[in-house]
């Protein structure tokens, strides 16, 4: 992925060459620090649903607010995730 943004980024006219690397320099920097694997959610369906959620869609919305919030923050308490992605 790294590669296709670096081909597509030095496609485009308008930057420098130095900022056309910047995203492939940064897919590859999450790469070394993450791996080849996802990260695995915190927060799942079963752990709303212990809390007395019903399950349907909106179970959904709050898992991906709350996976959202775990990667951009590093959260890694499910009842802090909860709280922030119900807010």
């Amino acid at each position: 992925m790294a590669y296709v943004s670096k081909a597509d980024g030095l496609g485009k006219l308008g930057r420098s060459i130095e900022d056309r690397h910047d995203p492939s320099r940064l897919a590859l920097q999450y790469f070394e620090m993450f791996g080849e694997n996802p990260i695995p959610p915190v927060l799942m369906g079963r752990h709303l649903i212990a809390r007395g959620y019903i399950p349907g869609p909106h179970i959904g919305i709050i898992l991906r607010r709350a996976y959202d919030l775990q990667i951009e923050h590093g959260i890694q308490n499910t009842d802090e995730l909860l709280s922030l992605a119900t807010q």
